[in-house]
């Protein structure tokens, strides 16, 4: 079919005006049907036309995934909860008990096996009026209190920040995890160090309130890990002045006199 849509609906009401003025029924007929005919082969000529479809960038492997950038709002969105409790507080074998105590072989059937019995006879039904809620305490969500204090005086080096070369330091004498992730087991000292960074500032957060000078070994002037000297450090959320000298060995801050009240203590660094 040569003409548009457009053009032929055009040509075909002509038609039948022109039609119109004929005397004869017999005319009109047979361009009315004509009409008719050509309007319903409009939806034929469409579904023969098959939409352009754009090569989806992505493959279904793993490797493929592995290319996806996260958009830049959602970098930015560095602060989340997540809380769960209920019945799997029983046993207390993670997320996934009601699940995996099903499936023989897993570390969870094994458990309840051990614990509870054949999950035929004893399944998560029978678990969950065990939970009872006795320990509940709601102070506790006074946490949520502090995490927001703590996040409106430190969210300069959170919301915004990105990843520094390194995601952090560890004490010379804590075991190595042999993960694909952080290791972000609790028992954390000052000691413990996770950076990021903003441009040319770098932000140094000690996960445990400093007992003594703050030991950064990945800004030493010998560092692998950049070639710019310190300008300033402060505190995040303190305007005391601080006293601090990068050495060979490490970037030394002294212990400030008067510390926040919160435990996790984050430093300003400045790189020229």
């Amino acid at each position: 079919m040569g003409c548009s849509l457009i053009k032929c609906t055009k040509y075909t009401l002509l038609l039948i005006i022109k039609s119109l003025k004929m005397k004869t029924n017999l005319m009109k007929r047979f361009y009315i049907s004509g009409f008719l005919g050509l309007i319903l082969l409009f939806p034929v000529s469409a579904q023969q036309q098959k939409p352009s479809v754009t090569e989806d960038p992505f493959k279904p492997t793993d490797e493929s995934l592995k290319q996806y950038q996260y958009p830049e709002w959602f970098r930015d969105a560095k602060f989340g909860i997540w809380s769960h409790w209920g019945p799997q507080a029983v046993p207390r074998q993670g997320d996934w008990y009601a699940k995996r105590l099903y499936q023989e072989g897993t570390p969870g059937y094994k458990y309840h096996v051990e614990h509870y019995g054949h999950p035929s006879e004893f399944g998560y039904k029978d678990i969950i009026p065990l939970w009872k809620a006795e320990r509940w305490d709601p102070d506790m969500l006074k946490i949520l209190e502090e995490i927001g204090i703590w996040t409106s005086a430190n969210g300069e080096g959170i919301y915004g920040s990105r990843p520094w070369k390194v995601y952090g330091e560890k004490p010379a004498n804590k075991a190595t995890a042999k993960l694909d992730r952080f290791d972000e087991n609790f028992g954390f000292s000052s000691n413990d160090i996770r950076f990021t960074s903003k441009g040319n500032t770098l932000y140094a957060y000690c996960l445990g309130k400093p007992e003594a000078d703050i030991i950064i070994k990945s800004l030493a002037k010998s560092s692998k890990l950049t070639n710019n000297a310190i300008a300033s450090v402060s505190m995040i959320g303190s305007k005391e002045k601080l006293s601090w000298k990068q050495s060979a060995d490490a970037l030394v801050i002294k212990k400030p006199i008067n510390m926040p009240a919160w435990q996790v203590i984050g430093f300003k660094i400045d790189l020229l």
